[in-house]
């Protein structure tokens, strides 16, 4: 009966998509969970509530991407201004953003795009989009190679100051990035500016 055969095709299928459901919203609220943890671990309590959200911020930002596309592989420049966009800088006159058109997959998208938030709110806070005269360049190149590399280089006009101490932000900046993209991930902290570059080889990053 093509009618069964119909209904019971759709189960499968309602079936099937409420598992992809509740296995991506288990993986989200353990990101969540993980935020939460190393927020409170790393920030001082009055400060927690509003890092805490801004965070979220940036990975709501990553995740509605990739809604919008079902879960499949974004562009990695509509991920870095999203990412922009979450502070107000999307159209800031002082950044440059450009590369070759390039897709991540899911995983790398949502660990790309944290660290990103990163770079983006110390950036505003302690870096170039914190001075009327800095510059910020994010660009990417090697897209169809073996050699991946994504940059983001700041110019201040005055010296900038390191941080005193290594916290979340680097450990996702960092570890977290190179761990998941089983890349290389060099951050330095200049007195120009802060340059994180990232090389990935192989074609595991795109799809």
């Amino acid at each position: 009966n093509t009618d069964v055969t119909d209904q019971r095709s759709a189960e499968e299928q309602s079936r099937y998509l409420m598992g992809e459901l509740n296995h991506r919203t288990k993986n989200l609220l353990a990101v969540v969970q993980a935020i939460a943890r190393n927020t409170a671990r790393s920030t001082m309590p009055e400060a927690f509530l509003d890092t805490f959200a801004a965070r979220l911020g940036g990975l709501a930002a990553s995740n509605d991407l990739l809604v919008a596309q079902d879960w499949s592989s974004v562009h990695l420049e509509d991920l870095v201004m999203g990412q922009l966009r979450t502070i107000g800088a999307d159209e800031d006159v002082r950044v440059v953003v450009g590369g070759a058109p390039f897709l991540v997959c899911p995983q790398h998208a949502q660990v790309i795009g944290m660290a990103l938030h990163e770079l983006a709110t110390n950036s505003l806070k302690h870096g170039a989009l914190a001075h009327p005269e800095g510059r910020l360049r994010i660009v990417w190149t090697g897209a169809s190679s073996a050699n991946w590399k994504l940059e983001w280089d700041e110019s201040l006009p005055s010296a900038l100051v390191p941080p005193e101490r290594k916290g979340f932000g680097h450990v996702v900046m960092v570890d977290m990035v190179e761990r998941a993209l089983d890349g290389v991930v060099k951050l330095e902290f200049r007195s120009s500016g802060v340059l994180w570059s990232l090389n990935v080889r192989g074609p595991g990053v795109g799809r």
